[in-house]
């Protein structure tokens, strides 16, 4: 199976490291389902240099020592060095100690944290994870919430994303509740007020 026949993207490079990521995470999809040789795998990533990327790629082979050719092994490391820089991995890691859910649905923000997760620097297991993700939900939800007998983040998302559209639905019930208590509340009064008006008499002559 050919690679372009899997929808094989071409990378210009950047100093976006989830992009790097989702194009390095694509190739060794690729090469898992085409059954790509090892030995092939460096020519075909190089194929799909572009740019920046490809001017990085070509510095890097010359100045490798006469007559040495670069593995796939050796193409890893350096696109590692080269798009996941200490610093960069750094920031990532920081912002997902700090990611809260905010303005996002659970799904946009289990998006967002399963995208960040990638790039963490420490070793966490799945009970780490899942409070990980509770501690970052909104009040609402994280107060409505018990990790207790949960196993799993994907059983964890489940859960809260259902009470969210528990919640949702509540809110929406209690504001049709108002409504028809104002509405309710305004008949009243102009039934009152009706009822005090002083009615005109005919002017007989």
């Amino acid at each position: 199976m050919l690679m372009s026949t899997m929808g094989t993207k071409y990378f210009s490079g950047g100093f976006d490291q989830v992009r790097a990521d989702d194009w390095r995470q694509m190739l060794e999809k690729n090469f898992r389902t085409a059954r790509c040789p090892k030995e092939f795998k460096k020519d075909f990533s190089v194929h799909y240099l572009r740019g920046e990327a490809d001017h990085w790629w070509k510095i890097f082979e010359r100045g490798l020592p006469a007559g040495y050719v670069p593995t796939w092994k050796d193409f890893l490391r350096e696109f590692n060095n080269k798009y996941f820089p200490r610093e960069a991995m750094e920031q990532l890691d920081h912002e997902f100690m700090e990611l809260r859910q905010g303005t996002r649905t659970v799904r946009e923000y289990d998006e967002e944290f399963s995208c960040l997760r990638m790039f963490t620097m420490k070793n966490f297991g799945e009970q780490d994870m899942i409070q990980r993700f509770m501690r970052g939900l909104r009040a609402d939800i994280r107060t409505r919430t018990s990790i207790r007998g949960c196993t799993s983040l994907v059983e964890l998302v489940e859960e809260v994303a259902r009470l969210e559209i528990e919640l949702v639905e509540e809110a929406m019930a209690l504001k049709r509740a108002q409504a028809n208590v104002t509405k309710g509340a305004e008949s009243q009064k102009r039934t009152w007020d009706n009822r005090g008006a002083v009615p005109v008499q005919n002017c007989q002559h």
